[in-house]
């Protein structure tokens, strides 16, 4: 072998280990296939209505097999519960009476009732026919119009399935198929229905609904964290553990006080900041809502000009203004104040414009999608 064959051979074996060595540390099989590494990856499914239903449904159904109750049972214990039963099954007695399932004391025995028709109801005093009633596990009956107004009641408040028990002082809360039963007869039976699968997905801390306009998808996942989910009903993008818009790198809780405080202060920041100036001697807020520009400070009776803010006396052209003055750094509360102010508009303002941006920009994504949906269809 020739010196030249050798420095090949050599320089081949020295590329050979610089693959193995420490340059290489984070070089992994997975950038060999070329697919890039998604930070922001996260496990979620999109479930229709029907789906929906039909994963409660399952839910409630396996509970009950294991615990042996009715399936309108198990759906409320796992509503009130969060559904999360693992860790809190060992006395279920005890955990239904805390879910305000079980009564504490015995019920009623139904058969102390008369035998005839004449039984009045607690709350009407009416006197219909015993199959007239419905009674609850508590043991409490009513007739079957008080249920039917309570229940309306109830949805007018906004409230399905934490309806409770007419009794005074009875907190054992309604289960669905009693409460559809009554409202078979009605018609807010569909509202009814709405709300309570509303309140079912609100307890589940694996699911949240699509914030998207008339969207009703449910977003299903398997851990809660704060990580971006694409709606594929109607393209919304936010965030899981909140629901609002997605907001990385901010976390939750510090996205939600910005939104807060600008849905509190924004337009009262923007009034402000428009139509008021301090006094220049006593720093007084003044506002200004019409006339010329001789401002008189009702605090102090210093006269100035709003334009330029000097002194009204040294000011050469009562009708017009033309002279410049920089802000002067003022220490007092007033200006500190006015800082802030103007320190948060700063950033309102730019985050009002990107949100402003992106809103024209998702417009913009529809329009091009429509167009080119629109060319597939006429070339087919």
């Amino acid at each position: 072998m020739s010196s030249s064959d050798e420095e090949e051979s050599s320089f081949e074996m020295e590329t050979d280990d610089e693959c193995d060595g420490p340059d290489n540390y984070y070089y992994t099989d997975e950038m060999d296939e070329g697919e890039p590494l998604d930070f922001e990856h996260f496990e979620f499914k999109c479930l229709t209505p029907a789906k929906l239903e039909n994963f409660l449904n399952q839910s409630a159904e396996a509970l009950s097999n294991r615990i042996h109750v009715a399936s309108p049972i198990a759906k409320v214990l796992l509503r009130k519960q969060k559904w999360a039963l693992d860790e809190n099954m060992q006395d279920l007695d005890k955990l239904l009476i805390d879910s305000r399932i079980q009564p504490e004391t015995p019920k009623i025995n139904s058969s102390k009732l008369p035998v005839d028709n004449s039984v009045e109801c607690p709350v009407c005093f009416d006197s219909p026919t015993r199959n007239e009633f419905r009674q609850l596990v508590c043991g409490h009956s009513f007739c079957i119009s008080c249920w039917m107004y309570h229940f309306e009641t109830q949805l007018s408040r906004g409230i399905s399935t934490e309806t409770e028990c007419m009794e005074t002082d009875c907190k054992i809360l309604v289960p669905e198929d009693f409460a559809l039963d009554i409202l078979s007869r009605s018609n807010r039976l569909e509202k009814y229905q709405e709300f309570a699968l509303n309140d079912c997905v609100k307890s589940h801390p694996k699911l949240r609904f699509c914030p998207g306009p008339n969207c009703s998808i449910v977003i299903q996942a398997e851990e809660v964290k704060s990580k971006r989910v694409t709606c594929t009903e109607c393209n919304t993008i936010f965030c899981f553990n909140c629901g609002m818009d997605y907001h990385a790198p901010v976390d939750c809780a510090t996205f939600k006080k910005w939104m807060t405080k600008c849905a509190d202060d924004s337009e009262t920041a923007n009034y402000i900041m428009a139509n008021t100036k301090d006094c220049p001697k006593c720093q007084f807020s003044i506002e200004k809502n019409g006339g010329c520009n001789h401002i008189s400070c009702t605090q102090c009776k210093h006269h100035f000009c709003w334009m330029c803010m000097g002194d009204w006396s040294l000011h050469e052209n009562a009708y017009k203004c033309s002279m410049y003055k920089s802000n002067e750094v003022h220490e007092s509360q007033q200006h500190v104040a006015r800082v802030a102010l103007e320190k948060y508009l700063f950033y309102f303002n730019r985050w009002s414009n990107h949100m402003k941006s992106l809103a024209l920009e998702k417009q913009t994504l529809r329009t091009i999608m429509d167009r080119i949906e629109e060319k597939v269809m006429n070339k087919g």
